[in-house]
């Protein structure tokens, strides 16, 4: 599927990926910035059966981050899964977490 650049990209791309992590029998919860939530937390939090995984979306690979994303990323994918996803990486992406939500 081809995206757009731009907010209303990453809107449809978090949609699509929420429909498709749920199709796959996970719980998910997209997360809003507000307080008590630590700066740098990704979009969309998932897990099943003892699986979890985090995924920051981005309406393209020259997206900028902001405060503490990228590091946010890297700590939750020592623990178990988080990428940042976007247009061109989600098929990818996809293909991987296939296999991890079987």
């Amino acid at each position: 599927m081809w995206y757009n650049h731009g907010m209303a990209a990453e809107a449809k791309l978090q949609a699509d990926i929420l429909k498709w992590l749920r199709s796959k029998g996970a719980w998910c919860m997209k997360v809003q910035a507000a307080p008590g939530v630590p700066k740098g937390t990704a979009d969309i939090f998932f897990c099943k059966e003892g699986f979890y995984g985090f995924i920051e979306v981005k309406a393209h690979k020259n997206s900028a981050y902001q405060a503490g994303q990228k590091e946010f990323i890297a700590k939750m994918d020592e623990w178990s899964w988080a990428r940042s996803v976007y247009a061109e990486n989600w098929a990818e992406a996809k293909k991987e977490l296939a296999e991890c939500l079987r």
